[in-house]
């Protein structure tokens, strides 16, 4: 996805990481930046603080998920995208 963006004249980084490294990676975010989550079978433990981050910081949080349940929805999602299979 960011290479694409990137295509497009907007910057974009991939934070590929968790824990410090992660923490490092979004330390040059602020508002006006969109962080896009995607959150599929499991949920990574520090999903909620990223979008804590993102609230405190005035940068928009974009979830993609394949189900609300499983990732918890969080109250500070600017978009929730819940992706569903078709119906049988």
């Amino acid at each position: 996805m960011a290479r694409r963006l990137s295509r497009f004249g907007l910057p974009a980084t991939t934070l590929a990481s968790s824990g410090r490294d992660l923490a490092e990676q979004m330390v040059s975010m602020g508002p006006g930046d969109v962080l896009v989550a995607f959150a599929f079978l499991r949920t990574p433990h520090h999903l909620p603080e990223v979008a804590a981050h993102c609230a405190d910081i005035g940068a928009r949080f974009v979830l993609v998920t394949d189900t609300l349940g499983a990732t918890g929805e969080s109250p500070r999602a600017v978009v929730t995208v819940e992706a569903c299979p078709p119906p049988s």
